[in-house]
Formats: structure tokens, C-alpha cells, sequence
């Protein structure tokens, strides 16, 4: 049995996002959900699935944003910012 890892990448602990989870919601005008994810995990942060205690910033996209994750964000006191503040934190 050979066993083959493909597209595997170190984190990068220096990233901008070094040890921050990070959530998204909505629809996103300039990049896909997939780009995305590969954005935070080059800048060394890593995407929850769901929202809980362990997570830093909820990431709003402009289209359809769930609002019940808001809310929660909003009582957990999770930062949450804007699609633009996103590619502002990121310089692109």
C-alpha cells in the first residue's frame, strides 16, 4: 500500500493570520469560498465549518449573509468584518 498526500502546505506561522480561525458567510463578489480558504491558510490561519468559541473573525460576504451567524458572532463577541475589511487585512 503506497500512501500519497497531495497538496499538502505548512502553515505559515508568520501569515497575517498566524493562529486565527476564521469563518466565512455569504456570497463573496471578487473571489470564490474556495480561494478564500486557500487565502487564509497561506496567511496561516485555518477555516471553521461552524461557529463556536474557538473562532476570531467572521468574515461577511455582500451576497445572502447568514444572519443567525451574526448574531452569534455579535453574543460570543467574535470580530466580524466586511468582505472589503477582509481584502484590506490581507493587502489584495
Amino acid at each position: 500500500m503506497n500512501l500519497k498526500i497531495e497538496n499538502s502546505k505548512a502553515l505559515n506561522k508568520d501569515g497575517k493570520l498566524s493562529g486565527k480561525t476564521i469563518m466565512f458567510t455569504g456570497g463573496f463578489e471578487k473571489i470564490s469560498r474556495s480561494e478564500a480558504k486557500s487565502l487564509v491558510e497561506e496567511n496561516g490561519g485555518k477555516v471553521l465549518g461552524s461557529l463556536s468559541g474557538k473562532l476570531d473573525i467572521l468574515v461577511t460576504g455582500s451576497s445572502k449573509p447568514t444572519k443567525s451567524k451574526i448574531e452569534k458572532a455579535k453574543e460570543t463577541g467574535v470580530k466580524i468584518i466586511s468582505e472589503i475589511d477582509w481584502y484590506k487585512l490581507l493587502n489584495i
